[in-house]
């Protein structure tokens, strides 16, 4: 199955209505199009929802030193 488009938002969807274990399905997917898209992809609502966002973004900054 192909998922073809180039918004986060909608490859997330597309790839929770295949079915199956989805939420393993929505974690791989949502990895890989953060790293392709970039965080700037991500819907600012579902960041504002984050619980523990600002200790995330420290520890994702940390790791980006890092490399």
């Amino acid at each position: 199955k192909n998922i073809n488009t180039n918004n986060l938002s909608n490859i997330l969807q597309q790839a929770i209505r295949y079915g199956g274990d989805t939420d393993t399905v929505a974690g791989l997917v949502g990895q890989l199009s953060g790293a392709l898209f970039g965080d700037e992809s991500i819907n600012k609502d579902w960041l504002s929802k984050l619980e523990n966002a600002e200790i995330i973004k420290s520890q994702i900054n940390t790791l980006l030193s890092m490399v």
